[in-house]
């Protein structure tokens, strides 16, 4: 190999050395400069993403939905208080009634007959006692002058005042058969609804008879009464049930537009099935609402004077019961605060202790939340 040849070989070697290390070269740059541009698109560190809202003061109704059945506020069973055929029925299976409607007759031809024979008795005996009492003004200044002797005119006095008491008898005998003439016309002792006849013309119906002849059901106003739970009693018994809002619909959801109050609270909760009974007065003079049918109830109590309130998404549930995470913005740190809940509704919930007005709780990203973290606010929401 001549010098001329090593001379070609290693400019040749080095010519590819220098091309190597000038790819190496290029290749280090491109690297640095794509861990420099990837850096500066990161933050140096990040904090846990948050919305909040502002504590405001509210006045939230509580909504409470229960069944309920409707009820007559007055119910009388129709029952006969004479004995005797029965001659008449006055009315229709199932219609409405009004106070002192004429509903069955009795017979009363034997009561008639008693009667006359009383009267007739009463008249005698008073023309008994007319004559008694004459006889004894005759005899009282006679008994001062010595003619007759004291024995004799106390007998025409006793004389007098038995046939006087003996008169009275017969006017009360008399009265006591007007009486139950009066019964032989039975009448509605209340306006409502009728129900079937359980007596036919012709029977012999007396006094004992455990079956009622009809039964009348008031129907205008009438009651519903349903149960809510005794979670509910303290929000209840300090409130005027006249102001409580009390709708209906019926058990397919269809609104029912009857004006209604809530009437009563009952005075015992059930200790089986930890609800209380509450009775509400509807207006019926539609007609809408009918005995025994099943409704549903809505209650609407808004609270007196305004609460604090936060959205129900702010409020949390731990071990020792709820609380919220409340966000320092000068610091943008969150704190953990113990509270004390109110009325809960779908969207809000009132605060009764552990929040002052104007305060800002977190609504969302709670889960990487601990007391003291540093936040980034995304967004405010309303309270």
């Amino acid at each position: 190999m001549d010098i001329q040849s090593i001379i070609s070989r290693s400019l040749k070697f080095v010519n590819q050395r220098r091309y190597a290390l000038l790819v190496l070269f290029f290749f280090i740059v491109f690297l640095l400069f794509k861990a420099f541009s990837g850096a500066s698109k990161q933050p140096h560190r990040s904090f846990p993403m948050i919305t909040m809202a502002k504590v405001e003061k509210k006045a939230v109704p509580l909504i409470i939905q229960s069944p309920g059945v409707v009820e007559s506020q007055q119910i009388v069973n129709i029952r006969t208080r004479v004995n005797g055929l029965l001659k008449k029925v006055h009315f229709e299976d199932g219609q409405i009634v009004n106070k002192g409607d004429l509903l069955y007759t009795i017979d009363d031809d034997i009561l008639q007959s008693q009667l006359k024979q009383l009267k007739a008795k009463l008249s005698g005996d008073q023309a008994k006692a007319e004559q008694a009492q004459i006889e004894l003004e005759r005899n009282t200044p006679l008994v001062k002058k010595g003619v007759i002797t004291k024995s004799r005119f106390d007998e025409l006095s006793a004389n007098a005042k038995n046939l006087l008491a003996i008169t009275q008898a017969d006017q009360a005998d008399i009265d006591s058969v007007n009486l139950q003439i009066g019964y032989t016309q039975i009448v509605s002792p209340l306006a409502g609804r009728i129900s079937f006849n359980k007596v036919q013309t012709g029977n012999f119906i007396q006094i004992s008879d455990v079956a009622p002849m009809a039964t009348v059901l008031q129907i205008n106003p009438i009651d519903i009464t349903f149960s809510v739970s005794e979670t509910y009693l303290e929000d209840l018994k300090n409130k005027d049930l006249s102001k409580i809002k009390v709708n209906l619909s019926s058990s397919e959801g269809t609104p029912i537009g009857n004006k209604g109050t809530l009437r009563a609270i009952e005075n015992t909760v059930n200790s089986l099935t930890g609800t209380i009974e509450l009775k509400a007065e509807f207006s019926n003079d539609n007609k809408a609402l009918w005995s025994g049918q099943y409704v549903n109830v809505t209650l609407e109590i808004v609270s007196e004077g305004d609460s604090l309130v936060v959205p129900l998404p702010a409020l949390q549930t731990g071990q020792n019961g709820s609380y919220l995470f409340v966000l320092k913005p000068s610091s943008q740190t969150v704190s953990i605060r113990p509270i004390k809940t109110g009325i809960v509704t779908n969207s809000l919930a009132v605060i009764k202790e552990g929040l002052k007005e104007g305060e800002f709780v977190v609504t969302s990203g709670q889960l990487r939340l601990s007391g003291g973290v540093r936040v980034a606010v995304q967004q405010k929401t309303e309270g």
